[in-house]
This record gives C-alpha cells, sequence and structure tokens, in this order.
C-alpha cells in the first residue's frame, strides 16, 4: 500500500505545477465542470485475457455516473459512481431460468491528464478528438461475500470526441483496467491485478457553460509590467510628435513575451481582442479614448477596420465578428466626441492570427 500512497503524493504534484503553469481564465469553483453517463462490458480475469483464452461466455456488464472538474486545460478530477458487474444468473433447473443481478457498487476518484494539451499545447478550444490518461482509487461494496467492502484500483484511457461549434457535448470511449479486492481479495497487489477487469465503455458528457460565455477554458491576455507600459506610453508619444514629418513610423507592440517590429501609417492604433470576442477591456478603453482626444484635437476623420481571424470558426461567424468589433470600437469614439466616424470590415487583416484578432482605427 505504501506504493500507491507515494503514486499518489507524486501524481498531486505534477498536478500543482501544472496548474501553476496554466495562462488560462477560471471563474470560480463550478466552472468547467461536467457530467456524463457511460456503460459498457467487462472481461473478467485479466491473466487470462492476454495469456489464456479469453472467456466472452463470462462476459458482464457496468453502468456509470460522472461527475468532474477540469482544473486547467492539462489536469482534471472526477468522480464516478455506478454499479458492476451486472450479470445474468443462471439458477439450476429442469428447463432452466435466470434473472439479472448486480454483484456491487463501486465509487472511484479519478485524476485525468489530457495529453494533447501537456505535449500540444492548448488552442483556446477543444480539439475534436483528444486523449487522457485515468487513474483512479475507490471504494468496493458488495452485496455478497464475507468482506462487503474493500478498495477498488483502475487506471487506462479516455478518447473525447468533441461535438458541435461550442463543443459543449462530446462521446467518451474509456478502455480501462479496474483491479477490485485490493486489500481482503488478494494475497498481494501483484494478484490484485492479475485478476482485474478488462472494461471498455462508451458514454456521453456535457461541460457546463460560464454565464453566457463559453465551456472552455479561455486564454488570458499578457499582463504587462509597469516597464512595458512606460516604453508603450513613450513609442506613443514619439510618434505623435514626429508625424508631420515622416510618412511611416515603426512603432513596436509587444506581444506575448516577445517584441516584433512592424511597419504601419502614422496614427494607426491596433485594438487586440481575445478569441471569439469583440468585448472591449479596460486598457482597450483607455487606448480608444486616448485616440479619440487626439483627433478631435487635429481635426481628423476616422475610419475603424473590424478584423477576425478565419483560421478558427465559419465564415458567417467571422463576418459577423469583424463587424461587431469595428461597430463597438466606432460607438466608443463617437461618445468620445469624435464627429465624423465610419467602419468596415476585412477579414485576416494581419499575417499573424493573433493580429488580425483587431480593430485598427485609422486617422484620416
Amino acid at each position: 500500500m505504501k506504493r500507491i500512497f507515494y503514486f499518489l503524493m507524486a501524481a498531486f504534484m505534477f498536478i500543482g505545477i501544472a496548474v501553476n503553469a496554466q495562462t488560462v481564465e477560471n471563474n470560480g469553483v463550478f466552472s468547467h465542470m461536467y457530467i456524463g453517463i457511460n456503460g459498457g462490458a467487462n472481461l473478467s480475469n485479466l491473466h487470462d485475457v492476454f495469456c489464456e483464452r479469453p472467456d466472452f461466455k463470462s462476459m458482464t456488464y457496468n453502468a456509470f455516473v460522472e461527475l468532474g472538474k477540469d482544473v486547467t486545460p492539462i489536469t482534471g478530477f472526477s468522480l464516478q459512481a455506478g454499479v458492476a458487474p451486472i450479470y445474468y444468473n443462471v439458477a439450476n433447473g429442469e428447463n432452466g431460468y435466470g434473472e439479472w443481478k448486480i454483484n456491487r457498487t463501486d465509487l472511484i476518484g479519478n485524476t485525468k491528464f489530457n495529453l494533447m494539451n501537456l505535449f500540444g499545447g492548448y488552442k483556446g478550444y477543444p480539439r475534436r478528438v483528444e486523449i487522457k490518461t485515468v487513474t483512479g482509487i475507490g471504494w468496493n461494496h458488495y452485496f455478497e461475500g464475507p468482506n462487503p467492502n474493500d478498495i477498488a484500483l483502475q487506471g487506462g484511457l479516455e478518447f473525447d470526441f468533441n461535438l458541435g461549434r461550442n463543443r459543449n457535448w462530446y462521446i467518451t470511449f474509456n478502455p480501462m483496467v479496474q483491479a477490485n479486492n485490493v486489500i481482503y481479495g488478494n494475497n498481494h497487489i501483484t494478484d490484485a491485478f492479475k485478476n482485474a477487469d478488462l472494461r471498455a465503455n462508451l458514454g456521453v458528457s456535457y461541460r457546463f457553460g460560464r454565464g453566457n460565455t463559453s465551456h472552455n477554458f479561455t486564454i488570458c491576455d499578457k499582463v504587462y509590467t509597469e516597464e512595458e507600459y512606460n516604453e508603450l506610453y513613450s513609442m506613443f508619444d514619439d510618434c505623435m510628435s514626429t508625424a508631420n514629418r515622416v510618412d511611416t513610423v515603426v512603432v513596436e507592440k509587444i506581444v506575448k513575451e516577445v517584441v516584433e517590429k512592424v511597419v504601419v501609417k502614422p496614427y494607426d492604433t491596433f485594438i487586440i481582442f481575445k478569441i471569439g470576442s469583440s468585448n472591449i477591456t479596460k486598457d482597450n478603453m483607455n487606448t480608444i479614448n486616448a485616440f479619440a482626444e487626439y483627433a478631435i484635437e487635429n481635426g481628423y476623420n476616422v475610419k475603424v477596420i473590424g478584423s477576425a481571424d478565419t483560421g478558427t470558426g465559419k465564415k458567417d461567424f467571422n463576418e459577423q465578428l469583424a463587424f461587431d468589433r469595428a461597430k463597438k470600437v466606432a460607438e466608443v469614439l463617437i461618445n468620445a466626441g469624435v464627429k465624423n466616424v465610419s467602419f468596415e470590415t476585412s477579414l485576416d487583416i494581419d499575417e499573424d492570427a493573433e493580429s488580425s484578432r483587431c480593430a485598427v482605427i485609422i486617422a484620416e
């Protein structure tokens, strides 16, 4: 049993590291939760399944309900409760008759790791097919036998097939190995796994949303330091003072953790949005109001071009998203006192997908 506890301690340490490494929004205890049902078949005695000829006539069945929570795009927990094995018991008799019976109930806590996000990175939404590892420890309650309660261990994989545009519904396939009677039913942990069940379950699950927003994790914007803000304001002031003497100026914009240089027309300002969103953040609002003040002082007309990245989502959705981004920025400018404001849309305005999720404000 000591080895089991050491394994669990190592797993929790890894979970802590993975949680701290994420840069996603988490809106409280009940966000990113899911519920599902699944059922399938069991083949008893793992040793016979792989080393001898499996006895498919002794196949039994199971059914589970699962409630879980994704803590990060990589790690998650779940609690599953169910009945297993369900089998058809034939009683002795001349003609023979039988009835369906349930041998025990299971209550198991699982830890899950999303291998796709662990090695491929989280994209801002679940992939159509994802693979997770599942390890769990729980409690067996038997209806018959000398030991009504015992410990169960299980491990295996979970294949998720995400459905729909929001990817809130998904089909699950779980090939698992479950060792029962770990304490009282076997002389050693090796015997428990030799006599374990090979289980294959199919089910469906639903991810709860957060209000009217995404059912999935949202990647956080970069948090800028005070030095980075000061550097950006300094470059903006330089642009304001030299724009009448040059045709183009070089402005530096910080994207994630690197600085890349792009050449733009004087007074062009980029308002970057989150993926799939047209909401204007507090920082964006300050940038728009500063631009409005400059345009009013110099008597400029203003044009807003809304853009969206077509690498994700359908064309109709991206066109509407680009329109909403342009319209909302234009409304802020008008409310700030700019009189002549027009707006239009242009998808994929920048080669970089993240930069294309924007609205460009131009002083004319």
